[in-house]
């Protein structure tokens, strides 16, 4: 019995690794699956050893090269599969049959086995433990063919350099990197949804602004996020560029976790709404084609969308020496609304742009602006998203207004509220009353 993969590596380098990937001869998976099974059977309610348990076959067409069985026991995931070489029966491995299996693996730093019984690491291309020990990323064999067996390693990659960003990458994985025509025609063949998973772990993993960084180094951004139908550039070099400068400026200040992909996709496609304001690609794209769920595809279009609307809101303040008029005011308190807590963001790209494009002296003004916000209430301890209308919906409907018009007349209180901050409830009702 044998552990591979991520595990050994980072036994190699120090690190403590919950990534465990098991391989076994002597049974096949699928009988293994139904021995743990009815062992599960056996011990019920008396073990909670093993909280869980699935199993996938080995499909060539998704990429997958092996039957595999996970495996949650003791808060540890692991993955158990038979050498892939291997007849899954077979009781007897080779040295041959263990480099074949190692030779196909996406990276040599990856292709390390631990074996159990002797607490020995084999480095079974040669080349696996050098490369550790030189942070050096190499295929075992010739990256063209270590990529046509799954090209999706090529993202795997990009993310093992976001994840340990002091490794460097070979000239030979560097030119096919840069090979725009190989790396696209063969993540053609890849699923949108295992692209999109490829992409998440990125985005949620330890060091997204690398990984994306490397995306747009390698022209990747530009593949992943075309059509079906056309491979046609988003990006030009310039607009690439500026993309990579605002992600190397991004804080990550007030991002939740689950606002992570649409928060450094945002970013990355902030360029592409310079010419007309918005995005060059839809709502229905994003969703159906990339595969994002869609309050990501919500809050970028929000997002990006946001951004010029709150620099021209700082022109205003610039242009009026600093001093808002209630009415504009109240124009901003509404657009803050419909942002909610997510302003913030929206501050922080708007901010990074401003900079890109003046320098230092596009944010001149800039605190005076946010604590104008702050002295009108509008953000703060009481934001105006929390701000609620003196009479609700059900009050306005016994005041006769209908179906729109409670909509429209709910806004309209809160706009007016801003403007009358100090208005009583009686005010406020003789004001519906006259505008009716």
């Amino acid at each position: 019995m044998y552990i591979v993969g991520g595990w050994v590596r980072d036994k190699v380098l120090g690190i403590h690794s919950h990534d465990i990937d098991i391989m076994i001869t002597g049974i096949s998976i699928i009988s293994l699956y139904h021995k743990l099974a009815d062992y599960i059977k056996s011990q019920k309610p008396h073990s909670n050893a093993i909280q869980g348990y699935n199993f996938w076959l080995k499909n060539p067409e998704k990429c997958k090269s092996n039957d595999t069985l996970m495996l949650k026991m003791h808060n540890i995931e692991m993955q158990i599969l038979n050498p892939r070489s291997v007849p899954s029966d077979s009781s007897i491995i080779g040295v041959e049959q263990l480099v074949e299996d190692a030779k196909g693996r996406d990276f040599t730093v990856n292709a390390l086995f631990y074996e159990v019984k002797s607490g020995i690491v084999l480095d079974l291309t040669g080349k696996g433990l050098s490369d550790v020990s030189q942070r050096l990323l190499r295929t075992p064999l010739e990256p063209m063919v270590t990529f046509s067996h799954d090209p999706i390693r090529i993202l795997r990659g990009v993310r093992f350099l976001a994840k340990f960003p002091d490794f460097r990458i070979t000239e030979e994985i560097k030119d096919f990197m840069l090979n725009d025509t190989e790396k696209g025609k063969l993540l053609s063949y890849v699923s949108r949804e295992r692209i999109h998973m490829e992409l998440q772990s990125l985005l949620n993993g330890p060091s997204p602004k690398v990984g994306v960084k490397y995306l747009c180094t390698f022209n990747l951004h530009n593949i992943l996020f075309s059509s079906k139908t056309e491979l046609k550039y988003l990006w030009n070099a310039q607009e690439t560029n500026l993309s990579r400068n605002i992600i190397s400026k991004l804080t990550q200040k007030s991002v939740l976790p689950e606002e992570r992909e649409a928060y450094y996709l945002s970013a990355l496609f902030l360029p592409l709404t310079l010419k007309s304001g918005t995005l060059p690609f839809s709502k229905f794209q994003m969703r159906e084609e990339w595969r994002m769920d869609t309050k990501t595809v919500n809050n970028i279009e929000l997002w990006c969308s946001s951004w010029k609307k709150m620099d021209s809101f700082y022109e205003q303040f610039l242009s009026a020496n600093q001093e808002m008029s209630l009415q504009q005011v109240a124009s901003v308190g509404m657009f803050l609304r419909e942002l909610g807590p997510s302003w913030e963001i929206v501050k922080e790209f708007c901010a990074i742009m401003r900079k890109e494009k003046e320098g230092d002296s596009g944010l001149d003004k800039w605190e005076p602006f946010i604590q104008q916000l702050q002295a009108h209430n509008l953000i703060g301890v009481n934001p105006i998203w929390t701000m609620k209308p003196y009479y609700n919906g059900g009050e306005l409907k016994a005041f006769g207004f209908v179906g729109k018009q409670i909509q429209k007349m709910l806004e309209m209180q809160i706009e007016w509220l801003i403007i009358h901050p100090q208005a009583s409830k009686e005010d406020c009702y003789q004001w519906i009353i006259k505008n009716k």
